[in-house]
């Protein structure tokens, strides 16, 4: 499988994987069918693992151009963003 299918293919990996490892648990495999299928499952995995390592690493490279790219709010920021409650009211009993 090519781990350039997107999430279909992530899934139908997953889905392979979860299958080999049914069969390895039941009873009656021969040794080589059991090899086989252990040979399977272990590329299987390795694919898996380099699939959600290339998802992370785009994710962390979005995060990073998002915190690059966004101003940084600090608490004072929004304190002043956001009117206190009390002078609100205040302005609004004035008003009436």
């Amino acid at each position: 499988m090519n781990s350039d299918n997107g999430r279909n293919g992530y899934e139908e990996l997953v889905k392979r994987l979860e299958q080999v490892i049914a069969a390895l648990e039941k009873e009656g495999l021969d040794l080589d069918q059991s090899i086989k299928l252990y040979e399977e499952g272990a590329a299987l995995y390795k694919e898996a693992q380099e699939i959600l390592s290339s998802r992370e690493e785009k994710a962390l490279e979005i995060i990073d151009i998002l915190e690059k790219s966004t101003p940084q709010m600090t608490i004072e920021d929004m304190k002043e963003e956001v009117p206190n409650e009390r002078t609100t009211n205040r302005a609004h009993q004035r008003d009436k």
